[in-house]
């Protein structure tokens, strides 16, 4: 009987560029040398531009833990594919934003800077219209360890908005996460994140409280005296932590909304056409079962 020989897929998954990855201490090389399977990719590509017949798709590729494992070990790293759907005549973006660790803050530049570009898929079942990442630095020539260069792609990723980041709360840009420094009870620079989305202000303060602020816990043999002095210090605490995290949310809500005024005036959206973008994570077929996968939103 003769062998069957699988077809060769319209567009190999490896040609699609995998963003926040090193490339050059051998992560992203190792990523694509794994045996991972996307031959549905092709398929998945086909159906998307069925179900948006005025709309272009543009693949990118991005890596995430596989879950926890059933002992606790750690799980692996793999990798999985990105579709924007976009309207025609729109890309997604043309610029990137890297964290600058040493500036503790976000920097937007061209596609050319990190000699990112969008090329168009050839196969003509794709109508013209899917488009993937490619990276056109040299991976072979690694600047020194101690160079920011060296470490730049690992901190890089598409700069970009959605609808999600126009959402507004009591007149504000919405604000969920911030991280801030205050003095705890020992006089000593102490930093924390509040993350709207786990506790509420109130439910963080407590355990900013309880945690740094031990000398405020009452006790059950504290006498009325001394109860008051620790419900007014830890008040005292409360307030002045509160303050840190309104600058912080502050500073947060600007920073975000110059990255909106930014985009916008860097592409030609507007808020509906925004609304019309679409995303789905298409993950290989052979995503390790014995974790538990934690799924696409």
């Amino acid at each position: 009987m003769p062998c069957s020989i699988p077809p060769s897929a319209l567009l190999p998954w490896k040609k699609i560029h995998l963003i926040k990855e090193n490339i050059y201490d051998g992560s992203l090389l190792k990523l694509y040398s794994g045996d991972w399977d996307f031959s549905h990719l092709d398929n998945s590509i086909a159906a998307l531009l069925e179900a948006n017949l005025d709309s272009s798709i543009y693949l990118y590729g991005s890596v995430e833990s596989c879950g926890v494992g059933l002992n606790g070990d750690l799980a692996p790293q793999a990798p999985y594919i990105t579709a924007i759907i976009v309207p025609q005549g729109h890309i997604p973006t043309h610029m990137v934003g890297h964290y600058n660790n040493q500036a503790c803050k976000e920097e937007i530049h061209p596609f050319e800077y990190a000699k990112y570009r969008w090329i168009q898929a050839k196969a003509q079942e794709f109508q013209n219209r899917v488009y993937h990442l490619v990276c056109d630095a040299d991976m072979v020539w690694a600047s020194e360890e101690k160079n920011a260069d060296y470490y730049f792609h690992e901190h890089t990723n598409l700069f970009t908005i959605v609808p999600a980041d126009l959402k507004r709360r009591n007149g504000g840009l919405v604000i969920d996460f911030v991280s801030y420094s205050f003095t705890d009870g020992d006089v000593d620079e102490a930093t924390e994140n509040w993350d709207g989305t786990d506790y509420t202000i109130e439910e963080h303060l407590g355990q900013v409280i309880e945690g740094y602020f031990p000398e405020y816990e009452i006790n059950d043999d504290d006498n009325e005296d001394t109860k008051k002095s620790k419900m007014e210090g830890a008040t005292e605490a409360k307030r002045l932590a509160m303050r840190k995290i309104e600058t912080a949310i502050y500073d947060a809500r600007a920073i975000k909304s110059k990255k909106i005024k930014d985009f916008f005036q860097a592409f030609s959206y507007d808020v509906e056409c925004l609304e019309n973008i679409q995303q789905v994570k298409i993950y290989p077929v052979n995503w390790p079962s014995a974790y538990t996968v934690r799924l696409a939103d």
